[in-house]
């Protein structure tokens, strides 16, 4: 479809006729979308044929490592975003098992508890933590270290994980510093809060 001299001299005619409402707040905002209405139709844009990311789409969408361990009614939701640095000093993450927690609660022995559960961690490889797990290290971190220390946790009843908090956060620190060193992190310190029996 292309403009001929004849309608373009029509189009100009008519603008010159109407000047007055053309030119007026209204008809300047009308004018404006027939101007970029035209211009997407008759010229070509220099990227057609290739597919531009939208704002919410900055990256391939990242694999959900809290999809088969967070409770579908977890108060918890999964940002992502684009950043062109990563931190260098200690990282302290807080994570929860509970029923609305980061993971299902724990089974100690027959008992459902919400447990808190932190970790401390420091970079000490960045090309490691950028890509050894093709994707930002504390991205699935957090997801794998909460598997980890369940496996661990729930060999213990809630009073000698009450009594021996210490111990038991040494032996998860114990098995999971080589797990976090392959990906660029070292693992600082485990801390076990508050630990609730679910009625």
């Amino acid at each position: 479809m292309t403009l001929t001299i004849l309608d373009i001299q029509t189009v100009i005619d008519y603008i010159i006729k109407n000047k007055e409402w053309i030119f007026s707040g209204i008809g300047i905002f009308v004018f404006t979308g027939i101007l970029w209405l035209l211009r997407k139709i008759f010229i070509p844009s220099a990227t057609k044929g290739i597919r531009q990311p939208t704002s919410n789409e900055e990256k391939d969408p990242p694999s959900n490592h809290w999809q088969a361990i967070a409770p579908p009614n977890s108060r918890y939701k999964t940002v992502t975003k684009k950043s062109s640095s990563i931190p260098g000093g200690i990282q302290t993450i807080a994570l929860e098992y509970d029923t609305h927690g980061h993971a299902y609660p724990l089974n100690l022995k027959g008992s459902l508890v919400r447990a808190e559960i932190a970790f401390e961690c420091r970079l000490n490889n960045a090309y490691k933590a950028v890509y050894e797990g093709n994707e930002y290290a504390l991205n699935f971190l957090p997801a794998q270290f909460l598997i980890k220390a369940r496996e661990i946790l729930e060999n213990y009843t809630l009073r000698k994980i009450l009594d021996n908090r210490e111990m038991i956060a040494t032996e998860i620190t114990e098995k999971l510093k080589e797990h976090f060193d392959k990906y660029g992190f070292t693992l600082l310190h485990i801390s076990i809060g508050a630990l609730n029996k679910i009625k």
